[in-house]
């Protein structure tokens, strides 16, 4: 038997032929998909999830989809994730249809190490060349404020400039001058401020500008990169499949998703320069009207407490709000409209989401919530409209400490901040104060609440939105004396809930509970809400958990053996302000919970409202009523479970 031997010639032959099978499979790779997952905080069983998810895309040899994930695994006790062991550090993935292949394991990184995402974006690149790439952020987003958070580095995160550099450097080291498609798959993420830094780094951005519930996307869509795509349809196509699993999931009424063109952004950054110089110069006619037509305005990223709101609203809708009160406005809204149409080329958003446009902005309607961080954000001519906006208002005097002191200070006329109660024959009562009519025009937002009287302590058991007259000067709240209880098996425990509600009669109830991750009630336990939405019957139809990361409200998935405890304000008698558990029987929050409401005896319950108001320069007034309801309650029609 002769030995098989290899002639120069043949070497030579095998070489370029393995080189030019390399060029092929370069040439017909027409997409390189990276993931950059952030894993290593309460999102981790999500990820999980989704990577999962990926592998049930048939992309072909048309796509590749490649992952850079880290996680802990800390919050989740699944043994796997599809045919891989449980990942506990930092791992470089390629999934492909069925299975994931194990790229590298770079072992325990912080993941909010900006060179972390540079390298692995130049690697992707280099890795995978393909002609045209996509690259998706993912973990929780605070829109202008950023994106990430790594538990096991003190939840450090990316701030916009740390981000946008890190980015830009990994496209730089892998050759390459543009991202196709840039997304967030993330919180809050869709916002003008965002979408302007962002811009040099991609043709298109993908982002949400409300809170994202965990599941996130569908990774099952990106078969479409089996199609050969441009970045266009695949945005389009990554809209449809997150629109289609959030109806699975139950959550659709909550969502929002938009697909921006980064290239058209010059347009819309000239009509937004164009309404802020507008405003400008008439701020100190116009900044109380500003003000109230921000509240008007959807708001993404709410929380029930104004200090823990994230103050993004819709751009678009506010600037026709705006118009419609003040036709001078009109022409400037004409250009608004053009230049936002050609931005956003698709979007998607749910009933509690109604006339979104595509892209929030930063706007905080009284001064105490302004984040001077914002200063250093680039918003082209938007940071002056506040800066305005903020200084004309702060030109109202503060409320006198008798009403008799000035008809135009903020003040109720009520003596001795008395409100003025009354109660209908269907139960419901109604707080009232009245504001000089001077006055009352220069009131931006309100705020009712209500509790009992326990002893000498106030329980506060919720909070809704108040009605202003502009034409009486009257300020008022209601209260159909009912408490949202939340049940599971036997057990039951009144909740604090505050309430909002849309034109079309859907109400959202924020619910704050403590979450214990071991299952048992001590110590104070995390801060977290659950969010009811409920249609006009009061039927729930969707629950969601949230919780504080990087001081911003983001997506929280319970785990497995953990409890929850609702939980209300009380104030003491010696003016302290605490929050107490409402019991002390926990509640499983990954198992069925149920609510109701229990209806309160007028004859001989105290109550306690307040009802409150605030112009533009932090200014405010109150009125009070404690005491008995006085008189007996009838059932209405359509009334609450």
């Amino acid at each position: 038997m002769r030995a098989l031997r290899f002639s120069p010639r043949l070497a030579l032959f095998l070489g370029a032929f393995v080189l030019l099978s390399g060029a092929i499979s370069a040439q017909n790779r027409e997409w390189t998909f990276l993931v950059y997952m952030m894993a290593d905080n309460n999102l981790e069983p999500d990820a999980m999830d989704d990577i999962a998810e990926s592998t049930l895309a048939e992309t072909s040899i048309r796509g590749t989809i490649v992952i850079q994930i880290t996680a802990a695994g800390t919050y989740t006790d699944e043994p796997k994730v599809v045919n891989l062991k449980r990942i506990t550090t930092t791992k470089r993935l390629e999934a492909k249809k069925g299975s994931l292949k194990e790229l590298a394991d770079l072992g325990k990184v912080n993941s909010a190490d900006p060179k972390k995402l540079t390298d692995f974006i130049s690697w992707g690149i280099k890795t995978y060349p393909a002609q045209h790439y996509a690259l998706v952020l993912w973990d929780h987003g605070g829109a202008w404020t950023g994106y990430g958070s790594d538990d096991s580095h003190d939840g450090a995160g990316f701030d916009l400039a740390t981000l946008t550099k890190a980015v830009g450097d990994g496209l730089k080291g892998g050759g390459v001058k543009q991202l196709d498609l840039l997304g967030f798959d993330a919180c809050l993420m869709g916002s003008y401020e965002v979408a302007r830094a962002v811009r040099p780094l991609a043709n298109y951005m993908i982002a949400s500008e409300e809170l994202e519930p965990g599941h996130g996307w569908d990774y099952t869509c990106l078969s479409v990169l089996a199609k050969s795509p441009d970045a266009e349809t695949l945005g389009k196509a990554i809209i449809a499949g997150y629109a289609e699993s959030s109806t699975k999931a139950a959550d659709r009424d909550e969502v929002t998703l938009s697909l921006i063109n980064l290239q058209k952004l010059d347009a819309l950054d000239a009509a937004v320069s164009a309404f802020a110089s507008f405003g400008r110069s008439k701020i100190s006619q116009i900044a109380p009207q500003l003000g109230r037509i921000q509240n008007k305005t959807k708001g993404f990223g709410k929380a029930a407490k104004p200090e823990e709101d994230s103050n993004m609203i819709d751009l678009g809708q506010f600037v026709r709000l705006y118009a419609e009160a003040d036709s001078s406005a009109s022409k400037i809204k004409q250009q608004f409209d053009k230049a936002l149409a050609a931005v956003v080329v698709d979007n998607v958003f749910g009933s509690l989401n109604k006339g979104s446009t595509g892209l929030s902005i930063y706007f905080p309607n009284q001064k105490r919530y302004y984040d001077e961080a914002y200063s250093a954000i680039d918003s082209g001519g938007w940071k002056a409209l506040l800066a305005d906006y903020y200084k004309g208002g702060s030109t109202l005097s503060p409320a006198p400490a008798t009403p008799s002191a000035g008809k135009d200070k903020l003040a109720f006329k009520n003596i001795g901040n008395k409100g003025n109660l009354t109660m209908d024959d269907q139960g419901v009562v109604t707080l009232t104060g009245v504001l000089p009519k001077t006055v009352v025009s220069k009131v931006v937002e309100g705020l009712f609440s209500y509790g009992i009287v326990d002893g000498e302590d106030l329980i506060f058991l919720g909070d809704n939105e108040v009605s202003i007259d502009d034409e009486t000067g009257e300020v008022s709240g209601t209260w159909d004396l009912q408490v949202l209880k939340m049940k599971q098996g036997k057990n039951e425990a009144y909740c604090y809930s505050s309430e909002t509600a849309t034109e079309d009669g859907l109400h959202e109830y924020t619910i704050p509970l403590r979450y214990y991750d071991k299952g048992k009630i001590k110590g104070d336990g995390q801060e977290i809400s659950l969010v009811l939405t409920t249609d006009a019957d009061y039927k729930v139809t969707n629950e969601q958990y949230f919780s504080m990361v990087r001081d911003k409200w983001g997506a929280f998935t319970p785990r497995k053996g953990s409890v929850v405890v609702p939980t209300w304000e009380k104030a003491t008698v010696d003016g302290e302000s605490v929050t107490e558990a409402t019991t002390l029987v926990g509640f499983d929050p990954t198992k069925n919970l149920t609510y109701d409401y229990e209806e309160l005896d007028a004859e001989t319950t105290e109550i306690y409202l307040e009802l409150e108001v605030y112009d533009v320069g932090d200014n405010s007034d109150y009125v009070t009523y404690q005491g008995p309801a006085k008189k007996g309650t009838k059932k209405r029609a359509g009334q609450k479970p």
